[in-house]
């Protein structure tokens, strides 16, 4: 963990503008509904005097204390932003914990509510900058004590090993908030002899880093049509066919499916049959065929 630490959360803006960037604000975390704008007011009043903006994550803020809060932001007095956290029941107080012990505040459940009127700031986290927009939250620079994050994700971890026959959905969940307490964020310093050089390494880095972020939230496959032949070679003894139509259209598709490898392997001057041969009898469903290298 470093100064560094950058955690994504889905969330939802309680903002009129999309795009929210607070530099140095405070955190804080609260476990419950904002209902009543005299909740935050004690620690509206002491943020504004030290002149840095307040973050808040919850699970809702009401009309009433969203309407101190745009009061203050559109006069100059307070910049702030609320994000609510849209997950399940249950989940959401868990992932407030979460951001509550990476930003280095006090998590503010229900029984504590009353208190929040008598809050100081040391109930309060903080993180060198923060960047949201409407698909998500980035906090860079996280305060929170590394022994304590440390501490989070070996109870996730342990977790996770104790309760093995957990959900898959739950357990995605689980392993989603451990990627979010320890992922650490790379900055690469792009520079050319020529600003058009520049431009296309940018534009080649942005492409990288898309396509990393949709493997990441997608999945890969192998490539080179390669999936398709093994996809097909999944289904074909599970076919069950009543007909001599079915068993020529499946034919059709099966055959289909192995064109865009043929077609590669074709134009790169390789024996489709012999290669298609060998991925078609791999056990391994992750073998394909590297054009370039000539070698599985």
């Amino acid at each position: 963990m470093s100064n560094s630490l950058t955690i994504l959360f889905p969330k939802r803006t309680i903002q009129v503008n999309t795009r929210v960037d607070l530099k140095d604000p405070y955190v804080l975390v609260v476990g419950s509904k904002i209902s009543k704008a005299k909740h935050l007011m004690p620690i509206i009043d002491q943020v504004k005097k030290l002149g840095r903006p307040l973050l808040i994550f919850s699970t809702e803020v009401e009309s009433e204390p969203l309407g101190t809060l745009l009061y203050n932001n559109k006069k100059g007095l307070l910049p702030c932003c609320a994000v609510n956290i849209p997950w399940q029941a249950g989940e959401e107080i868990e992932f407030l914990k979460d951001i509550a012990i990476l930003t280095g505040a006090t998590f503010i459940d229900n029984n504590m509510m009353k208190s929040l009127m008598n809050a100081k700031l040391d109930w309060l986290g903080g993180c060198s900058s923060t960047h949201i927009t409407e698909e998500r939250t980035q906090l860079t620079g996280a305060y929170g004590s590394k022994e304590k994050i440390e501490k989070r994700i070996a109870e996730l971890k342990s977790y996770l090993e104790s309760n093995k026959d957990i959900s898959l959905t739950w357990k995605k969940i689980i392993l989603n908030r451990i990627s979010r307490l320890s992922g650490l964020i790379g900055i690469l310093y792009i520079g050319a002899q020529t600003e058009s050089i520049r431009n296309e390494t940018h534009d080649k880095l942005i492409d990288a880093l898309n396509a990393c972020k949709s493997a990441v939230e997608k999945g890969i496959l192998p490539g080179g049509g390669a999936a398709l032949v093994h996809a097909a070679k999944a289904v074909e003894n599970k076919l069950i066919l009543k007909n001599i139509d079915q068993r020529q259209g499946a034919r059709i598709v099966l055959n289909a499916v192995t064109i865009p490898l043929r077609i590669i392997l074709r134009n790169a001057g390789l024996n489709e049959a012999i290669i298609l041969n060998d991925i078609q009898e791999a056990k391994d469903p992750w073998i394909g065929y590297n054009v370039k290298e000539s070698n599985q």
